[in-house]
C-alpha cells in the first residue's frame, strides 16, 4: 500500500508540473507582447521548470530508493 500511495503522489505532482507548464505556454501565447519578448519569456520559462524538475528530483531521490529497496525485498520473500 506505501509503495502505491508513492506512486500516485509522483503521478499527481507530474501531473501537476506538465499541467503548470501548458498554461504558462498557452498563456504566454495569447499575452499581447511582441514575439521576441515571448520567447525570451518563454525560454525563461522554461529554464526555470527546469530548475523546479533538478529540485524535485533531488528531493524525490532518497524516497525513490526507499520505494526500489522495498520493493525488492518484497520481490525477494515472494520469490521464496
Amino acid at each position: 500500500m506505501n509503495d502505491n500511495r508513492a506512486s500516485n503522489i509522483f503521478s499527481f505532482l507530474g501531473g501537476a508540473m506538465i499541467g503548470g507548464v501548458i498554461g504558462a505556454g498557452v498563456a504566454l501565447l495569447f499575452a499581447p507582447q511582441s514575439g521576441k519578448e515571448t520567447r525570451e519569456l518563454l525560454k525563461k520559462k522554461v529554464e526555470d521548470v527546469g530548475e523546479d524538475i533538478k529540485k524535485f528530483q533531488k528531493k524525490m531521490e532518497p524516497k525513490l530508493k526507499q520505494v526500489k529497496q522495498n520493493l525488492a525485498k518484497t520481490l525477494h520473500v515472494g520469490a521464496r
